[in-house]
């Protein structure tokens, strides 16, 4: 699982940045993960950014909620899943 969006990185022209959930840990209530930024599936890390969200321990596996939480930011709001 991974997300595509259109990126400027580094004042470089627009690439489609490949966004995949790289590692994670957490509580029985946060969720602390970080994504690795590519400019295509099978080339190295651009960038690396990390986030935190609250955890729903009932809800689905942490990864696809660490997924569901990025689509709810303003930076990722035209991301598409792949």
């Amino acid at each position: 699982m991974a997300l595509t969006k259109t990126t400027i990185f580094k004042g470089l022209p627009s690439i489609e940045g490949y966004y995949q959930v790289h590692s994670f840990k957490g509580s029985k209530k946060e969720l602390s993960f970080v994504v690795i930024m590519k400019a295509e599936r099978n080339t190295s890390r651009l960038q690396t950014q990390e986030y935190s969200t609250n955890f729903d321990i009932n809800g689905e596996n942490p990864i696809k909620q660490a997924y569901e939480y990025l689509k709810t930011l303003p930076e990722f709001k035209d991301a598409v899943d792949c």
